[in-house]
């Protein structure tokens, strides 16, 4: 372990980014970045350090080659060798988003969630960039691992909302234990179990999310800032259940989402 340092909290001279030390994310190996996030207690700061990230990546140029955006040129032009900008962008795009969010499921915390790739949505809301107009070879840079995997998908089975709901009641219910044969919450479970066989078993697990809009991609949670169609990132799909009964808890990130990425092929420095 690189990162040393241990921290009893953040004390801040006012709610304003700047303040924030995000240059020690940048001491960290990036597999310690949950870490520092833990230590700084950053979800704590969630209410106006958010919308803040979001206004500072809504301000940067792209850099586009031809008709798309380059976006690793576009990372390394706007960070250029700044600490402070480069920490939060691997907060922004490499820290779990559980452990930068608090409440994904939440009205506020879903604007940020997991189906949200902060940097492109920043762009989009404040420039009215669309997220197809970025080059899919280089969203890696601006986008976690586990999204872009699920932004990626190319084979995706065409599938009637009847069977999408089938396939969504298989990974709700439960398979043991004292609630066996129970159905999970669609709005609080991140991701269907149990689907191996089905047409969707071979898909990441979050694009499988966005397909059978549980969790994020429920129609009650979703946003327009979200990818929720991995072959249309700008699309807004139909419920596949209209006026759908939900049950909403808080939810932490799973393990499962904790992908360690490496940087050499992460970083575009």
């Amino acid at each position: 372990m690189t990162f040393l340092k241990r921290y009893t909290g953040v004390v801040l001279a006012k709610q304003d980014i700047s303040c924030y030390p995000f240059e020690e994310f940048l001491e960290a190996d990036l597999a310690e970045l949950d870490t520092v996030a833990e230590t700084q207690k950053i979800t704590q700061y969630n209410s106006w350090m958010l919308p803040q990230m979001l206004a500072k990546f809504g301000s940067w140029v792209p850099v586009w080659s031809g008709d798309k955006i380059d976006a690793g040129k576009t990372v390394v032009t706007n960070i250029g060798e700044d600490p402070k900008l480069r920490g939060m962008y691997l907060v922004a795009t490499k820290l779990p988003r559980g452990k930068l969010v608090a409440k994904q499921n939440s009205p506020q915390g879903s604007q940020y969630g997991a189906l949200v790739p902060i940097v492109m949505a920043a762009l989009k809301k404040y420039q009215n960039i669309s997220y197809r107009s970025w080059d899919p070879a280089g969203i890696k840079y601006v986008v976690d691992k586990n999204l872009a995997q699920a932004m990626l998908t190319e084979d995706i089975p065409e599938l009637t909302q009847e069977r999408l709901l089938e396939i969504r009641h298989i990974g709700l219910t439960t398979k043991s234990g004292r609630t066996e044969g129970q159905q999970k919450p669609v709005t609080s479970t991140w991701a269907l179990t149990g689907i191996a066989d089905t047409e969707l078993g071979h898909l990441p697990k979050l694009a499988v999310t966005m397909l059978t809009q549980i969790w994020l991609a429920h129609p009650s949670i979703r946003n327009q800032y979200m990818i929720l169609d991995p072959l249309d990132w700008d699309r807004m799909p139909e419920p596949l259940v209209s006026n759908e009964i939900f049950t909403t808890s808080a939810v932490s990130e799973p393990a499962q989402l904790r992908v360690t990425p490496k940087f050499s092929h992460d970083l575009p420095w």
